[in-house]
């Protein structure tokens, strides 16, 4: 199933655009084929026109007795002597008398084909047995009309290119968030396996141990204290699972309100308690920003806890740096190495073997980041890592 969805969304670009350009394609030679008949129509009618008004002039001229226009493709046919008489000075031969032949009930237009030429013909009668035939050469009209036929081709080729490649772009795009929701399930469903790999491992070995033979109390005790140890490890890593999923999805929506920096840190300093690491605050300036007041504890919390696990002094202090207030949480540990500082916001990864490899950072990052924020991890000068949470400073205490 997983595998489907994933060739739909990565294919369907292509598919939609496959058949919008089919679409496109018949729907656009049809009109171009339409186009190209009208036209080739039109270029009938005017030939036709232009052979009856030559025709049209001829027979005038004769019956009027004046001077007959210049025509060297024009005869006068009389069918019963079997006589013909050029107007001009024409370079073919028509066959004029099947063509007159053809004209006895009215006016008839034809062709004929003579030394790789066509021609177009119109017979008139003008009298029992007399007709005029005026001709043109039509080579050009053929011409003509193979170039209509060819423009449109091309139209087709590029509409059908446009039509395509544009809806294919507007999928991709429109496809985007189902791409990163995608992303994210596929995403989810890791991290949920890789969190829950270790404590089920615990689990298990732990279970297996107690059930291999027969065991005093004691030691029934010690392998369900591991068993309960881990299985709230893994409720722990799922619940900061579900919260970076929300994070990430844009679920978990921040209600801002003006809150005191200087005052979550003394808080947070003094519900701390670590086995081998104290947590103490140095007394900073009032420091206002706008934001959700549980979001942020649980931000500062967790860096709090990242650092009492590989030192034993931690001191979080408060600060203003232009329009972003500052919370820094620093420590006497051994810091971040040189190539981990670039992704201790990342998921499962570890800073040293102290550190935990979990989720805690991550959410941290997102938090921040839902503020409009950012977290920053560095070393200080003398030693230990510092973790600098910067929050926009209140509008109205700026």
């Amino acid at each position: 199933m997983l595998r489907l969805q994933r060739l739909t969304v990565r294919h369907l670009p292509w598919l939609v655009a496959i058949a919008v350009g089919f679409v496109t394609f018949v729907g656009v030679r049809v009109s171009a084929n339409s186009e190209v008949r009208l036209l080739r129509d039109r270029e009938r009618v005017g030939l036709e026109r232009g052979l009856e008004q030559r025709a049209a002039n001829i027979v005038t001229a004769r019956l009027a007795g004046g001077k007959l226009p210049e025509d060297n493709a024009a005869w006068f046919i009389d069918r019963a002597h079997h006589s013909s008489q050029a107007i001009g000075k024409p370079d073919v031969e028509p066959p004029l008398f099947n063509l007159a032949e053809g004209a006895k009930d009215g006016p008839v237009y034809d062709e004929f084909a003579q030394r790789d030429s066509r021609f177009e013909t119109y017979t008139r009668p003008i009298g029992p047995t007399e007709s005029v035939i005026v001709i043109q050469d039509i080579n050009w009209l053929s011409g003509r009309l193979r170039g209509l036929s060819e423009r449109p081709r091309r139209g087709i080729v590029v509409s059908t290119l446009f039509a395509a490649g544009g809806v294919w772009l507007v999928t991709r795009l429109l496809l985007r968030p189902a791409k990163r929701a995608f992303a994210h399930r596929q995403d989810f469903l890791a991290d949920a396996a890789h969190e829950m790999r270790t404590p089920l491992a615990i689990i298990q070995a732990s279970a297996g141990h107690a059930l291999s033979r027969p065991r005093t109390s004691e030691e029934y005790v010690r392998s369900m204290a591991e068993i309960r140890s881990a299985a709230e490890r893994a409720g722990a890593g799922v619940a900061e699972l579900l919260d970076l999923a929300r994070f990430e999805a844009g679920q978990a929506v921040p209600r801002l309100a003006p809150l005191r920096l200087d005052l979550l840190a003394e808080e947070v300093a003094a519900s701390s308690r670590f086995d081998d690491c104290t947590v103490t605050t140095s007394v900073g300036p009032s420091i206002v920003v706008d934001a959700d007041m549980a979001l942020l504890r649980q931000a500062v919390d967790n860096v709090v806890r990242n650092a009492a696990a590989r030192a034993s002094h931690v001191v979080i202090t408060t600060s203003a740096d232009g329009r972003d207030g500052v919370l820094a949480v620093a420590d006497d540990g051994p810091g971040f190495g040189a190539e981990t500082k670039a992704y201790v916001f990342e998921r499962f990864r570890r800073a040293d073997q102290s550190g935990t490899a979990g989720l805690g950072l991550p959410i941290v990052a997102a938090i921040l980041a839902a503020h409009g924020g950012r977290a920053e991890a560095d070393n200080q000068p003398e030693g230990g890592a510092v973790v600098r949470l910067r929050v926009p400073r209140s509008r109205s205490h700026l």
